[in-house]
């Protein structure tokens, strides 16, 4: 399994607007596509931070969803906001 990793940064508010827009946008769009798996969504808005964790089956799945995954996180920000960081990560263990 794999994890791309999402860095958002942007004022506290922004951050807080990121959940609903994760339920709202992110996540109906990411059910759609082969491989996904879940997707993880941390805040924390005194540091002005976010992290999306979306779960890949493999990494066949993770690079066939790589441009529909940009066009995403694109819309996911508005004024005052950045995508910080983007990374990939191989899921060692997973136990909920």
């Amino acid at each position: 399994m794999v994890a791309r990793v999402i860095r958002f940064k942007g004022s506290t508010q922004a951050v807080e607007e990121h959940q609903t827009r994760a339920y709202r946008d992110l996540l109906p769009a990411l059910e759609q596509m082969e491989g996904f798996r879940g997707l993880i969504f941390l805040g924390a808005p005194d540091r002005e931070e976010a992290l999306a964790l979306a779960l890949w089956a493999d990494e066949e799945a993770a690079d066939a969803s790589s441009e529909a995954a940009r066009a995403l996180r694109e819309g996911m920000t508005e004024a005052g906001e950045e995508v910080a960081s983007v990374e990939r990560f191989e899921i060692m263990l997973f136990e909920v």
